[in-house]
């Protein structure tokens, strides 16, 4: 294990103290996506690469289905579709694995003069090779499905309880057993 040398400690630290990094508007939005791998995790819902006129466009359908009213539904809806949107990007990711691993398998045997790749095959070694990538994701698929169906259940909740509360009240019975 390296130990600091005191004679080299001033001159690391002045180094690292000119170190502020990026400065301008673009170096630090280009910054930000440093650690932005597969997009699951990220705090921007339509991320680099998307479309966000597409998740617009859902957002809206999705709004026009449920009808949200107030703002606790209007996020509870958001989150529905923020959810929404990461699981279909993990399907996406999910099949990118596929396709990459089924060319690298097939790369692999040309370079190597093996039997050519058959579906079955480049199926079989894609999912032997990708295993680690997939069960994340699965795990990522099994908690956007929750926190979606747990957000849907909610709303139901609350919009059943608006409506309840709309009913009109029958008065007229009501008046009947009060005047006997």
């Amino acid at each position: 294990m390296a130990r600091l040398i005191p004679e080299n400690s001033g001159a690391i630290r002045s180094r690292v103290i000119k170190q502020t990094g990026p400065r301008t508007a673009q170096g630090k939005a280009a910054s930000s996506r440093n650690a932005l791998k597969n997009g699951l995790r990220s705090t921007e819902i339509v991320i680099p690469g998307e479309n966000p006129k597409a998740f617009n466009d859902l957002l809206q359908d999705i709004r026009g289905d449920l009808d949200p009213v107030g703002p606790v539904e209007a996020e509870l809806v958001d989150h529905i579709v923020s959810c929404m949107w990461r699981l279909r990007r993990a399907r996406h990711i999910e099949i990118s694995i596929y396709h990459f691993e089924c060319a690298e398998q097939v790369r692999r045997a040309e370079e190597y003069g093996m039997v050519p790749v058959t579906d079955r095959t480049a199926t079989g070694r894609q999912y032997r090779a990708g295993a680690g990538a997939i069960e994340t994701l699965l795990r990522y698929e099994t908690k956007f499905e929750r926190s979606m169906y747990r957000a849907m259940d909610r709303l139901k909740e609350l919009q059943s309880a608006r409506i309840a509360d709309l009913e009109p009240i029958d008065v007229s019975a009501e008046m009947e057993d009060t005047s006997r």
